[in-house]
């Protein structure tokens, strides 16, 4: 054991009495650890069932993905939870550095003439392990707190990414009910071309089917926006609740990622790693304490005080004697093999998971940056270019149709296919966001992995009649 072991160790035993039994440092620490992610400023201050006030406060503004993710922090149970559970692990840093308590043994009319005996007994080793325990508790200490600083981050993740999912669940509910209306008003026209006989039954029947998918799009689509509002209340706590709420609608005002060293960054910042570090150190410390114990086992030192009877062959009076004597556990079968085996396996369990985690965190880093560049130029394309040109094709069409140069069903196809554009960007718009959530998450030290490229049915207009002005 190096000096500088020892030395802490000895600090250790020092400052045994003043672990403090109370969360309000490791509060502190993971406030510190979790950036700019505000916790509650004090646990349980809402009574059972209800919100806490300032929830209620953020609920009476519209609500964006920065404030969806404050209130998930300030009113997820699950959160509320991981932060109670640091008490336990404090528990076990105070139980593990507390040193053992002496044995006291009075015996009245003892033998070897006497009428009182004193005996106390203590653990010297416990002294010595109560240190070094100590020491690798407040290791796995700091390890819990990096792992509710990385549930913090996570929990502000989520809301984020379930306010993304809601606002584009309902711009896309939107623009599906748009296109049954345009398919509405274009089976109606049918209907009316074919009372007059100008259009063949095949025509018909295809406006029909496409009037039917519409209506089966909009269904979907309405269902899958009561499917994200509902989880949305979830990952916020707010299931449940009474009141309305309100979102902002900020799908346009996404911001745009500066190329960066994302793996470099992400290995720097990553709490999940240094938890997995502090750790090691414990199990490190936890094995010399199982070798030592195999060695050193227990020492025991005794002071015992006798009393003399006085009523004895060659006693007067009353007089004391004193002694003392120390107890030694021979290790020569349980060295302890058991326990250091075991600590072993977990040492090199949690090293795997070490690299593992590390190569994990720098191939999603990687992945991660090559969508952002991605999803950036797609977005870019959709919104400078795709959509402004399906746009002025529809005013044209718009145009020309009033000038009877084309037929209705011509203006109802230009204007499905730009409700598909607009429903293809607000799917990219959606995944970008995303992605930027994820970036961000990974910087502020959670490991994340966004999901997979979402899908808006695309709207096909295809099979639109054709038909006169």
């Amino acid at each position: 054991m190096t000096m500088n072991r020892i030395g802490l160790v000895g600090a250790c035993l020092i400052a045994n009495g003043c672990v403090s039994s109370s969360i309000r440092g490791d509060l502190d620490r993971v406030r510190e650890l979790s950036v700019d992610m505000q916790l509650p400023r004090q646990l349980g201050e809402a009574p059972e069932g209800e919100i806490p006030r300032e929830v209620k406060d953020l609920l009476e503004e519209p609500i964006d993905a920065d404030r969806a993710a404050r209130i998930a922090i300030l009113n997820n149970r699950e959160l509320s939870a991981d932060l109670r559970s640091l008490g336990a692990t404090r528990g076990e840093w105070i139980r593990a550095s507390t040193v053992p308590n002496p044995t006291v043994e009075a015996e009245l009319l003892p033998e070897r003439d006497s009428d009182l005996e004193l005996r106390l007994e203590y653990d010297i080793a416990g002294i010595f392990y109560a240190g070094m325990k100590g020491e690798n508790e407040s290791e796995r200490m700091e390890a819990a707190r990096l792992r509710v600083a990385t549930r913090v981050i996570r929990a502000a993740y989520h809301a984020r990414v379930a306010s993304f999912r809601l606002v584009a669940a309902n711009k896309v509910f939107g623009f599906a009910q748009r296109s049954l209306d345009a398919e509405t008003a274009a089976k109606e026209a049918m209907e009316a071309i074919h009372g007059a006989g100008n259009v063949t039954p095949l025509e018909r029947a295809r406006q029909t089917a496409g009037y039917e998918r519409a209506k089966l799009a909009a269904a979907s689509h309405e269902v899958i926006y009561w499917q994200e509002r509902e989880r949305f209340q979830r990952v916020l706590g707010l299931s449940g609740v009474p009141g309305e709420w309100s979102l902002v609608d900020d799908m346009d005002k996404f911001e745009t990622s500066p190329q960066r060293d994302l793996e470099k960054h992400v290995l720097e910042n990553n709490l999940e790693l240094r938890a997995l570090r502090h750790e090691l150190e414990a199990l490190a410390g936890d094995l010399d304490v199982a070798q030592l114990e195999g060695w050193i086992p227990k020492i025991e030192a005794d002071v015992h005080v006798l009393r003399v009877d006085p009523e004895g062959p060659t006693m007067t009076e009353r007089q004391w004697r004193y002694g003392g004597g120390i107890a030694l556990s021979i290790p020569i079968f349980d060295r302890n093999q058991g326990e250091s085996r075991k600590t072993q396996a977990l040492f090199d369990a949690t090293l795997e998971r070490y690299f593992g985690a590390a190569v994990s965190l720098r191939s999603l880093a990687r992945e991660l940056e090559g969508q952002l560049l991605s999803y950036r130029e797609r977005v870019k394309s959709m919104v400078e270019r795709a959509l402004p040109a399906q746009r002025a094709a529809t005013k044209e069409t718009l145009l020309m149709y009033n000038a009877m140069q084309v037929g209705i069903f011509e203006l109802l196809r230009a204007r499905q296919t730009e409700y598909s554009l607009e429903m293809e960007k607000v799917a990219l718009v959606r995944d970008y966001q995303v992605r930027l959530a994820a970036e961000k998450a990974l910087l502020a030290g959670a490991m994340v992995v966004p999901d997979g490229p979402g899908r808006m049915d695309r709207i096909d207009s295809s099979d639109t009649g054709k038909g006169g002005h």
